[in-house]
């Protein structure tokens, strides 16, 4: 079962903005100019991390359940593809946390407090659900389309591999 070109893309899209997102944003070494410009207290770049951490993993899912589960298309399947999203963000907030008490036992509230909002786990939740939730809604038809294609063993061949 191989993923179309597509999703074969995307983690390289999603993994090239997470170091700079890790230096920069994360570790709280610079604010960046939207922060001074716009006047924030805090760095949101964050969110779009977290946005994406929904959007992109949401047509994995899909093509996952709909080639090996044989979900049809439909709301069962957007809500399915939405819930393993949120799922999965619940669980590395819960990784993030359960790290902090393991390495760093006496830095805790600092460490998760570091971006100076108390409700940034649930926020950052919610960006990953508002991003599957979108990835759902404007991508599932696209990728339909997409996965037929790929039923004809010979679409995406080359013209000499067509001969």
């Amino acid at each position: 079962m191989g993923l179309h070109h597509e999703n074969s893309l995307a983690p390289w899209l999603a993994g090239g903005g997470h170091p700079r997102d890790c230096h920069h944003f994360r570790c709280g070494i610079d604010r960046g100019c939207s922060c001074d410009t716009l006047h924030l207290s805090r760095n949101h770049f964050d969110r779009v991390g977290h946005l994406a951490q929904g959007f992109i993993p949401a047509m994995f899912v899909r093509e996952f359940l709909r080639r090996a589960g044989g979900l049809r298309p439909g709301a069962l399947l957007g809500f399915l593809c939405v819930s393993v999203c949120l799922a999965f963000s619940a669980f590395y907030e819960i990784l993030e946390w359960r790290v902090v008490l393991t390495f760093y036992p006496t830095s805790g509230p600092e460490w998760l407090g570091m971006q100076g909002d108390p409700w940034d786990t649930q926020e950052d939740m919610l960006m990953a659900l508002i991003g599957s939730s979108a990835s759902v809604l404007t991508l599932s038809s696209l990728h339909e389309r997409s996965m037929a294609a790929l039923s004809d063993p010979l679409a995406g061949a080359t013209p000499r591999a067509r001969a």
